[in-house]
């Protein structure tokens, strides 16, 4: 080795050396956890893959859950088929009954009518404070004797310039006359021409 790749490696080794020194005692890592499980161990809830485009599940006890819940929409699926069957038999056999003609088939995916309100769903209409109801004071036959203005302000008296018609007056109409030409007509100079 040559004497200046030997003071090379041990330059290095002295920063080293003096790096390790300077940052103290090695800091501890902290343990790894799965954050679904909570359990301390290497494995992690899971990971993206990119391929699929999808969240792939690495945690033993997230594996097991969505397991479980997958089962359970298996099932759930399952009776909804066999309501939905039963369903599609039973209207066939009214069809049969009803028309006296066997082999139907009924289509549809559900029965329309289990869905529907029990309740039948009814609005409300809010009364009106100020309508006159039946137990009121007046009879139907009787007729309020109050004056009713044909028009805003009817019955209020007029003051000021509103006591006057207003005048109708048309001005008289103005009419374009040309102006005079100010322009001075050329007596055959031009700008060339004025050299003096």
């Amino acid at each position: 080795m040559s004497d200046l790749a030997q003071k090379r490696a041990e330059y290095r080794r002295k920063q080293a050396e003096w790096k390790r020194k300077k940052a103290g005692p090695a800091k501890q890592q902290k343990p790894k956890f799965c954050k679904y499980c909570k359990t301390e161990g290497d494995h992690v809830i899971g990971f993206f893959n990119k391929d699929t485009q999808q969240f792939t599940p690495i945690c033993p006890a997230l594996i097991a859950n969505n397991a479980k819940k997958a089962a359970r929409k298996a099932a759930q699926k399952k009776k909804n088929q066999k309501n939905t069957d039963s369903w599609r038999q039973a209207c066939s056999k009214d069809a049969e009954l009803e028309t006296g003609i066997g082999d139907w088939v009924t289509t549809g995916s559900a029965n329309k009518t289990a869905n529907a309100p029990s309740k039948r769903q009814t609005t409300q209409v809010s009364k009106n404070p100020y309508a006159l109801d039946d137990e009121s004071d007046l009879s139907s036959d009787e007729e309020i004797d109050a004056p009713t203005p044909s028009s805003p302000g009817a019955g209020i008296p007029k003051t000021g310039a509103w006591c006057k018609p207003p005048t109708l007056t048309r001005q008289a109409r103005k009419t374009w006359t040309p102006p005079a030409s100010p322009v001075e007509e050329s007596k055959g100079e031009c700008w060339g021409d004025m050299s003096d």
